[in-house]
């Protein structure tokens, strides 16, 4: 929930420009999507859906905070 919460926050303040937001919440979000990818057994009882949207917006999510860090000097 934190991972998807974070991640939609975080793509929306990039559209508004809002970059110490989008740093913010994709670095929460990347915390938990980095916790659930580090092993397979992390999401074994996950639905395949979910298992491919967590992994789909990891780079994504890198994307955001790289930009967003790098525009707030966080980085």
């Amino acid at each position: 929930m934190q991972a998807h919460v974070g991640y939609n926050t975080a793509k929306t303040a990039m559209t508004v420009n809002d970059q110490e937001l989008a740093f913010m919440m994709s670095g929460l979000a990347l915390e938990k999507v980095n916790i659930l990818t580090e092993s397979d057994d992390r999401m074994a009882l996950y639905p395949a859906d979910a298992k491919a949207w967590i992994k789909g917006v990891k780079p994504e999510l890198e994307d955001i905070h790289q930009k967003s860090g790098k525009a707030t000097n966080h980085l």
